[in-house]
């Protein structure tokens, strides 16, 4: 049974969840268990049922689309019409930073694209210009659930699938600001990656625009490096299982945007490069969590890199990521091949139809396939 048969069969299971709810209900964000409100899982299936009713026509495909894409105009997604409420830890930004905001445009533009309900798109829209921009350092700042204004997300992943969720946007309508920002945070792009030597994205950024910012920088990067070495633990244990995931991003904005400057980089070619890597695909198998710098004491599941295969999900993101970047590749079927097999064989009950061996969080890992549904998309046209 291949990859596009067990999503057919988790999606029949979920047809009944969003008539029951009115949405599809939250996970805890993998390995990280902060609670989630259904607004990332909901906008995940808003692209697959999308997906199911383009091939198929079947009217209930089209109502789950028109449902979860409802949810996500309702005041429990967004009760104050300001950012979306996607997590409900009280010692972290209700909103997710820019990420959650991001996974959420993408469900709505999806939902338009088969409804042509305009009000969809406009939300998107909104959502998108609600977050400040600032031109100095060429990042998005996080904006709360009530509307106020935090600081800039420093994770690097967030600020690209921020971006990337512009350049889906863009796709289906023209709107100069949103270009103007994406441009710039383009073109800032070939500085603002960071890579080690053998091509792993870094997850953090540095950007500094004072003297003062870049003193900071400075420190902060000696005393983790400090930190690092006398604990034994470092961050490339993470970066491994998301590294993926920012290629993923960087597929999006190439499918839907164009090719920017940062694709002709050496930089660029060696992060591509690096997702078809022995080392990679090593570390998310058999790499030693002991080494992971973040504590994750409520995780039971460890037999694989917690953050690829039961969370991220390899098999659903490197399928796409080669297939829009195949003229800058050669031939990588077979490893292809041996990536989805590897999803089913870590996580897939054949016995149950879903996805909840060797995961933190069912829900979300099966709402990951939206990731896959891309693939299938460009694949067949």
């Amino acid at each position: 049974m291949n990859l596009e048969q067990i999503l057919e069969n988790i999606a029949e299971q979920h047809l009944p969840l969003l008539e029951e709810h009115g949405f599809i209900p939250g996970g805890h964000n993998g390995p990280y268990y902060d609670k989630e409100t259904p607004v990332r899982n909901t906008a995940h299936w808003s692209t697959i049922f999308a997906y199911l009713y383009q091939k198929t026509q079947r009217p209930d495909y089209l109502q789950a689309v028109i449902s979860c894409a409802d949810y996500l105009m309702s005041v429990p997604a967004r009760p104050m019409q300001a950012s979306f409420y996607c997590r409900t830890n009280i010692n972290k930004d209700l909103s997710n930073g820019t990420i959650g905001q991001a996974w959420a445009i993408e469900g709505l533009v999806s939902a338009y694209k088969v409804t042509q309900q305009k009000a969809y798109l406009e939300t998107a829209r909104e959502v998108f210009l609600l977050h400040p921009f600032d031109e100095r350092y060429n990042l998005w700042k996080v904006v709360n659930v009530d509307g106020s204004i935090r600081q800039f997300d420093m994770t690097f992943n967030h600020q690209l699938w921020f971006a990337a969720s512009g350049a889906v946007l863009l796709a289906e309508l023209d709107d100069l600001e949103i270009k103007r920002q994406c441009d710039l945070f383009f073109n800032a792009l070939p500085s603002m990656l960071r890579i080690y030597n053998n091509g792993l994205i870094k997850h953090g950024v540095l950007n500094s625009v004072t003297f003062i910012d870049k003193l900071r920088n400075v420190f902060d990067w000696i005393t983790y490096k400090r930190k690092s070495i006398k604990s034994g633990k470092d961050m490339r244990y993470k970066e491994n299982g998301y590294h993926l995931f920012n290629l993923y991003a960087f597929a999006l904005i190439k499918q839907f945007y164009g090719d920017i400057p940062l694709f002709n980089s050496d930089k660029f070619k060696k992060a591509l490069s690096y997702c078809f890597s022995e080392q990679l695909h090593d570390s998310l198998e058999n790499q030693d969590r002991s080494k992971d710098i973040n504590k994750m004491p409520k995780v039971t599941t460890d037999q694989v890199n917690i953050y690829g295969y039961s969370y991220n999900g390899p098999g659903f993101e490197l399928p796409y990521i080669t297939k829009v970047f195949n003229n800058e590749l050669g031939d990588n079927s077979v490893l292809i091949s041996q990536v989805t097999k590897k999803q089913l064989e870590y996580t897939y009950n054949h016995e149950q139809k879903s996805l909840n061996i060797h995961t933190e969080d069912q829900a979300t890992l099966e709402a990951r396939f939206y990731e896959y549904v891309r693939y299938i998309n460009t694949h067949s046209s």
